[in-house]
């Protein structure tokens, strides 16, 4: 559940990013055009001279507002941390799975004696989920589960006809 929700958090956040960075090569394009614009071919959008001048000023001014809410968020930042939680817990889901399926009990003990050393040791490194979003991220991952399985009973059918009917279930169970 952990390795659903890092992904998750890292899904929003890097989408957050690239609209701000978007946002902000497009205005700032725009902004450097308007420089060269003569205000008489303007008129198409605004009716005076002064109506122009104050929406391009506007305009600036949103833009330098987005930059500084962009550095000082950083949401590139806190996508990437949240993809490298994502990363190091899908390792330890992989070293559990090992642990689980080896045979030999001696070294079965000395295995997961290191494995919880390592994940207490990540636990203290791994950025924290938002309280305010941990439900939602949780019904979002049990809804990948159930989806998953539903899928696994629902072989050989298209997915968007599977959706369909996972919807409908789910509806119905409730």
């Amino acid at each position: 559940m952990m390795v659903s929700m890092h992904s998750n958090l890292y899904a929003k956040y890097r989408r957050f990013s690239i609209i701000s960075s978007s946002f902000l090569i497009v205005s700032g394009a725009i902004l450097n055009a308007l420089v060269f614009v003569d205000f008489r071919y303007m008129t198409w959008v605004f009716e005076t001279k002064n109506q122009s001048i104050n929406a391009i000023g506007w305009f600036s001014i949103l833009t330098f507002s987005g930059s500084l809410l962009s550095l000082s968020v950083n949401w590139k930042e806190r996508s990437e941390s949240y993809l490298a939680a994502s990363n190091e817990l899908s390792g330890l889901l992989n070293e559990c799975r090992e642990i689980l399926e080896s045979e030999s009990k001696n070294q079965n003990t000395d295995l997961v004696d290191a494995f919880n050393r390592k994940y207490i040791q990540l636990n203290g490194m791994l950025p924290k989920i938002p309280e305010k979003s941990f439900n939602c991220l949780k019904a979002r991952h049990y809804k990948k589960v159930e989806l998953s399985k539903f899928i696994g009973s629902n072989k050989g059918k298209p997915y968007w006809l599977i959706r369909i009917n996972f919807f409908i279930k789910s509806i119905k169970n409730d």
